[in-house]
C-alpha cells in the first residue's frame, strides 16, 4: 500500500507498480477526485476506484458513480488503522466485476447460440404492453432496441397474420395455454419476407409471457419444395397409362 499527495505522483506510481485499486479524496492539491478518476479510467481501464466524498457530498458521489467510480464513501476510512476493511472493500469490487464479466460472457454465448439456431427469446408484459426482446429476437424481428411494444411486433407481421396472432395471444393468456403460431414477417431492417415460429408460455404468478421466436424461412422453403416435388410426381404417375417393368 502506497500514499501519494499529488496527481503526478499518483500517476507515476500507478505506471510503475501494479495496484489492486485507488482510494482518493475528493479534495486534492492539483485537481479534484473526479478529475483523477477520468485520468485513471483513460490510462488504466477498470482499475477499482474508490472516492471519499464526505457525508454532505451526495451530488459529488452521484457524479463520480456516473463517471465510473466503483464506490463512494461518505464515512472516513483511516487507512493507517483500517487496512483490512479497505482490502475487503476492494476485493468485493473485484469479485463483483468478475461476476459481471462472467454474466456478460454467458450473455454473449447465449446470443451466439441464438444466432446459429436462428432463435431469439422474448418476455411480454400484458399490463404495459411492452416486450423485452433478446439480441437474437431483435435480429429476427428487425428492431434495434431491447424494448418494443406489442403494436411494434404486430406491425411487422403481414396483415393477414396480425389479427390471428393477436387473438391467439389474448386467448392464450386467458386460458393459460401454450402459444404456438407460425406467421410471416416483413422485416424492416432489410425488407426481407421471412417465416417465423412463436412458442410461449404464460406465468400466472408474475402475469408475464415468456417465449421464443425462430426464423423458419429455410425450413418452409424446403417444405414447399417437397410439396411441389410430390405434386409433380403425383401428376406424372396419374398421366401414365401403361407402366412397363423390365427385368
Amino acid at each position: 500500500m502506497d500514499f501519494s499527495l499529488t496527481y503526478h505522483e499518483t500517476l507515476s506510481k500507478l505506471k510503475s507498480v501494479s495496484y489492486d485499486g485507488v482510494l482518493a479524496a475528493y479534495h486534492l492539491p492539483e485537481m479534484n477526485g473526479i478529475d483523477l478518476l477520468h485520468h485513471v479510467r483513460e490510462l488504466f481501464g477498470d482499475l477499482p476506484f474508490i472516492l471519499y466524498t464526505g457525508a454532505e457530498k451526495e451530488d459529488i458521489a452521484n457524479d463520480a458513480l456516473s463517471y465510473g467510480a466503483d464506490l463512494c464513501l461518505t464515512d472516513y476510512i483511516d487507512i493507517r488503522f483500517e487496512r483490512t476493511r479497505l482490502i475487503h472493500v476492494i476485493n468485493r469490487i473485484i469479485e463483483g466485476r468478475e461476476i459481471k464479466q462472467a454474466l456478460q460472457k454467458s450473455i454473449a454465448q447465449l446470443y451466439h447460440a441464438e444466432y446459429i439456431a436462428g432463435l431469439g427469446h422474448w418476455t411480454y408484459d400484458p399490463d404495459s404492453g411492452m416486450i423485452l426482446a433478446s439480441l437474437g429476437a431483435q435480429v429476427i424481428i428487425g428492431c434495434n432496441t431491447e424494448k418494443i411494444t406489442i403494436d411494434d411486433l404486430l406491425n411487422v407481421l403481414l396483415i393477414k397474420d396480425r389479427s390471428r396472432f393477436s387473438a391467439s395471444l389474448q386467448d392464450f393468456i386467458l386460458r393459460k395455454r401454450t402459444l404456438n403460431e407460425e406467421c410471416k414477417i416483413r422485416r424492416p431492417t432489410d425488407n426481407a419476407l421471412i417465416d417465423v415460429h412463436f412458442i410461449a408460455e404464460y406465468d400466472p404468478a408474475s402475469h408475464t409471457v415468456f417465449g421464443i421466436i425462430q426464423d423458419i424461412t429455410g425450413r418452409k422453403k424446403i417444405e414447399r419444395a417437397l410439396r411441389l416435388s410430390e405434386s409433380k410426381f403425383r401428376m406424372l404417375v396419374e398421366n401414365i397409362n401403361d407402366v412397363i417393368f423390365s427385368v
